[in-house]
């Protein structure tokens, strides 16, 4: 740092900085090819030729060669060797329209990751060749980076326009380019830029092509390989599921979903796609396919044409073609037709599918299952800003949008994949516990075994009528045992249904818990004023206006807790007869508060002496389930009307004949009403739901002797609870 007369400083680089902006803010030598690669791309090259040679045992020379509109002596002047330079920022695009992928002006400096030497020979179309000669360890050595001098020589030149970097090294730079290296290298690569196929919008590079050539000699006969054009690996293509399309800025898109998986049933499907909002993160073009992982999958993948990189038409084993899915799966972020780099590697899970996946294997998919493409804008449009070191997008608020939505995006893949699913009967099948329970309980096929083996051996009637009278005993026991265990799968079933409820009351308990928070400081100070002072007033204006609002803070509390009851209630009571519109009254009062807020209005019409038999606490299950969903679909899908209507109707003799559920939300597709999956366990269209809800209402339905269906309705959703069941429209 310098000064001169008037006290003002100057600012020297250290002659490292170059090295620290090339070595420490790339990630790795990978990432350093992919930047030069980049570079490539931004000259309007048709291509870009990577040659790694290995000189004896030591050595190693890298050459990335493009033929572009090549770098004038003033560019490279003016701009290549002046480090974060805004030129690219600035242009945008390059000559022939293509848009710049470089942006923070250090790519280039990642060739100091490469080698000790780099030579870089660019050629005009105008017939002018600029070399440049860098050693980087006098950049190690210098001690300010002015004092650096860097050799800059112009010539005149009939060779084809482009550019060449050659980077020399022994060692360390010669040593890391193992197979395993190589191979990453290669991964990378196919991954770099989308396949042609993904393309369904504006939303991708300029339509001209962009190849990527590779050659390695010098490494081993099992490294070496001839000048290859790099192609993403066929697995893209032979997809189980696919979804792909826009979403607009403002939410609304058009997406389609393709299935392959079962034979003679492929097929596609539009979808209109609402996410309830604008995205937060600008217009987003996506294409995810999906790869089922059971050994039948498997086998049909290989059959679809999944064959070895290298050996064509060699068949693979199931081994291999997990590894392959293993190696290429990831669902990868793309600006300007590049990935951005770690979104999609196979170790970054950044949607946290597996996660998902965990809380509901049923329905979700974990990463290993999904090869996807997402297409963003520029920073400006979308708001998603590249890390500088090149590892990922900054955490904000619009890389949180683009995750939401990424998942909504996916939950609609899932929920369509598991309804095809179920019909071809290859997912879990529903288990129902009662059902099992009364089969585990039933002595039936076991008492008329045991009859007649008995008689056929001869024995007595006496005896035989002993053994059965036994095994009636027994059939008791286990019955009183089996419902021992319904009542406490309720209990559990009511305490799913209780974690809904307070959710509400606990946002409501807010104010008055921070009222006497509040109030109990300001009472200690007021009194130990009280006590230095001895001023009478400040009893009568301070602090009793506070204790005055204590009895109605307390009520409020009061109110809202008690409200939670009978599901709190830690046992389960016993069956009641009980007036559904008082009880419906008493749940309403529990979202009332949230629903005041979110404009949704809640009609109970019927006669409150109609009335049901059996347990309060599976009722309010049913209710809070359905109301839980109103609301939040609702909100969600920004209804513009906001009502919930329950119809209680009775028969003639004017006992419960049906309730009707009515909501004006987005309403329950055709194919789930036709399928019946929204009562199925671990079915969700929320992309983070557990899928218990709805299961939970079906089962407490069936407990109380009632039949609980969702019905077809334009204006959004329908249940109905009858006594009894109907196996016409019963899909719980």
């Amino acid at each position: 740092m310098s000064v001169n007369e008037n006290n003002l400083y100057l600012i020297r680089p250290a002659g490292r900085l170059l090295l620290t902006i090339g070595r420490e803010l790339i990630q790795d030598p990978c990432a350093a090819i992919l930047e030069l690669v980049k570079n490539a791309y931004d000259a309007d090259s048709p291509d870009v030729v990577l040659s790694f040679h290995a000189s004896g045992v030591d050595g190693i020379t890298i050459t990335v060669e493009d033929h572009g509109h090549g770098m004038s002596r003033e560019t490279v002047l003016g701009a290549w060797l002046v480090p974060s330079t805004s030129d690219k920022q600035n242009r945008r695009e390059s000559p022939k329209g293509r848009i710049l992928q470089g942006r923070k002006g250090v790519g280039r400096f990642a060739a100091s990751m490469l080698g000790e030497f780099l030579e870089m020979k660019t050629v005009t179309e105008a017939g002018e060749q600029t070399r440049v000669m860098m050693d980087w360890k006098i950049f190690e050595n210098a001690t300010f980076l002015d004092e650096v001098h860097v050799p800059v020589v112009t010539n005149p030149t009939k060779k084809k326009s482009g550019t060449k970097m050659i980077m020399t090294g022994v060692g360390e730079y010669r040593s890391v380019w193992s197979q395993d290296q190589f191979g990453k290298l290669m991964k990378e690569l196919k991954k770099l830029v989308a396949p042609s196929a993904s393309i369904s919008t504006e939303l991708h590079r300029s339509k001209d092509d962009f190849s990527i050539i590779l050659q390695i000699e010098g490494f081993g006969e099992k490294i070496d390989q001839q000048r290859t054009k790099v192609e993403p690996f066929p697995v893209f293509d032979l997809y189980d599921y696919r979804i792909c399309g826009t979403v607009k800025a403002n939410g609304q898109g058009e997406l389609t979903y393709h299935q392959n998986r079962l034979v003679g049933d492929s097929k596609s499907s539009p979808i209109r796609f609402d996410f309830g909002h604008p995205t937060g993160c600008g217009c987003v073009d996506l294409d995810i396919r999906v790869y089922d992982r059971e050994t039948e999958a498997i086998d049909a993948l290989i059959e679809r044409g999944l064959k070895k990189e290298v050996g064509i038409g060699s068949r693979i084993g199931r081994l291999e073609a997990k590894r392959i899915l293993d190696a290429f799966c990831g669902i990868g972020v793309y600006r300007n037709g590049f990935r951005i780099r770690p979104l999609g590697d196979a170790s970054f899970d950044w949607l946290q599918l597996n996660f998902l996946r965990v809380q509901n294997p049923s329905l979700n998919i974990g990463s290993n299952q999904a090869i996807g493409f997402v297409r963003i804008e520029s920073e400006e449009k979308s708001g998603l800003i590249e890390k500088s070191a090149r590892d990922g997008l900054k955490d904000n608020e619009a890389y949180l949008s683009l995750k939401s939505l990424t998942l909504k995006v996916i939950t609609e893949l899932q929920q369509r994949r598991y309804i095809s699913r179920k019909k071809a009967r290859m997912s879990r099948p529903v288990v129902r516990v009662e059902d099992k329970l009364e089969k585990f309980s039933s002595l039936d096929n076991v008492r008329k075994t045991v009859k007649k083996s008995l008689a056929e051996h001869g024995v007595a009637r006496e005896a035989i009528d002993a053994v059965e009278l036994v095994m009636d005993q027994e059939q008791v026991k286990m019955s009183r045992q089996a419902d021992a265990i319904l009542k406490e799968i309720a209990i559990y079933q009511a305490h799913a249904a209780l974690g809904k409820l307070m959710q509400y009351v606990i946002h409501e308990a807010k104010l008055p818990l921070s009222f006497f928070q509040n109030s109990v400081d300001l009472l200690m100070k007021f009194f130990q004023l009280y006590l230095n002072t001895k001023h009478e007033e400040i009893i009568e204006e301070d602090i009793l206006p506070l204790v005055e609002r204590f009895p109605e803070q307390g009520k409020k509390l009061t109110n809202l807790f008690s409200k939670l009851t009978p599901l709190a209630n830690g046992s389960t009571q016993n069956r009641v007869s009980f007036s559904i519109k008082k009880e419906l009254q008493r749940i309403i009062s529990v979202f009332s508060p949230t629903t005041g807020k979110e404009g949704i209005s809640l009609v109970v019409n019927g006669d409150e002496n109609i009335e049901l038999y059996g347990w309060k606490q599976d009722f309010d299950s049913i209710f809070s389930s359905l109301l839980d969903n109103s609301m939040f679909w609702m909100c969600e899908k920004s209804s513009s009307i906001r009502e919930i209507r329950i119809e209680i109707v009775a028969d003639e003799s004017g006992k419960l004949r049906y309730v009707d559920y009515i909501d004006s939300g987005p309403g329950i597709e055709a194919s789930l009403l036709d399928s019946g999956v929204i009562f199925d366990p671990g079915f969700s269209k929320k992309a983070d739901g557990f899928g218990l809800g709805l299961a939970i209402a079906g089962e407490a339905s069936r407990r109380l002797g009632l039949s609980l269906q969702a019905l077809a309705h334009d204006g959004g959703a329908w249940f109905r609870l009858t006594l009894g069941s109907n196996d016409t429209q019963q899909i719980s």
